[in-house]
Parts: C-alpha cells; sequence; structure tokens
C-alpha cells in the first residue's frame, strides 16, 4: 500500500498519542500547507485525515498544526519543508457585510425605545429633585437593612 494511501482519523491517532505507540511524527510541507504522517507499528507514513470529508487534513499554518500536537501532548516531531509552498490564503474577511451589520446595529440603537422601566429610571435620575447616595453611604444602609433582616429572622 502508497504511503499516501494510508489514513488515520482524531480519534485514532488520539488513542495511539495516549497509548504512546508513535514512534515517528512528521509534518510534511506541500503547497498551500502541512500535512501529518506518522508512524506506529509496522504502519509507517500514515496520514491525518479530515473527520467529514476522508480527504487528508491540511493545516494552512504550521502554528495550527504545532498547537494541533500539543493538544494531543506530542511535543517532538520532525518537519519536512522540501515540497512547502506558502500560498495566500483566500481572505475570510468580509468588508460588505461587517458595513451592513455596522448600519444595522446603529439603526437599531436608534430606533429601538428603552424599555418603560428603564425609561422611568432614566427620567427618575434625570430629575432636578434627584437624591443621590455616596457609595459608603448606601453600604451604610445596605448593612444596617441587613442587619434587621437578620435579627428578625433569628427571632421567628
Amino acid at each position: 500500500m502508497d504511503e499516501a494511501d494510508q489514513k488515520l482519523n482524531h480519534a485514532t491517532l488520539t488513542q495511539l498519542a495516549r497509548a504512546g505507540a508513535l514512534t515517528e511524527v512528521r509534518a510534511i510541507g506541500q503547497s498551500g500547507g502541512w500535512v501529518l504522517a506518522v508512524s506506529f507499528g509496522a504502519q509507517t507514513g500514515a496520514r491525518l485525515c479530515a473527520q467529514r470529508s476522508g480527504e487528508e487534513r491540511v493545516f494552512a499554518r504550521f502554528e495550527s498544526l504545532v498547537s494541533y500536537l500539543k493538544g494531543l501532548k506530542i511535543h517532538r516531531f520532525e518537519v519536512e519543508a522540501e515540497r512547502f509552498e506558502a500560498k495566500s490564503a483566500p481572505s475570510r474577511r468580509r468588508p460588505d457585510r461587517a458595513e451592513a451589520l455596522r448600519r444595522v446595529h446603529r439603526a437599531a440603537a436608534i430606533e429601538a425605545p428603552l424599555p418603560p422601566a428603564l425609561q422611568a429610571a432614566l427620567r427618575e435620575a434625570d430629575a432636578p429633585t434627584a437624591q443621590w447616595l455616596s457609595h459608603k453611604d448606601l453600604k451604610r444602609e445596605w448593612a444596617a437593612a441587613r442587619e434587621s433582616f437578620v435579627a428578625e429572622e433569628a427571632s421567628s
């Protein structure tokens, strides 16, 4: 069987790593990213495949591959960069969608009325007759109320 035809999934790789059965782990550079090849027992060069498609899992960034391996507690591996060719990944940013979302949020902020209870609280706070308490005074009032409540509960 050709080395590239041997595939294994994440679950199998996890079990092999936990059992300490991996004899070799290699990050192999190719056009557009990195693939992972492992050897264990009589198997050599088995490639990690994607869960759903079954195709070789390609890590676009080397850092992603390293993080994946560290998650499996694999801290040493070989790197074959001979065939690696960096490709500029297509941008995932959608400036048109970002601007559309900004417009929607701005419109919602302007058009959405505040709940009635919040509107009443704001009117009360803005009124010239509003009485404000310092944080110290508020804490003192709550401490007295708490003591009164605890004493009441203890006597009943």
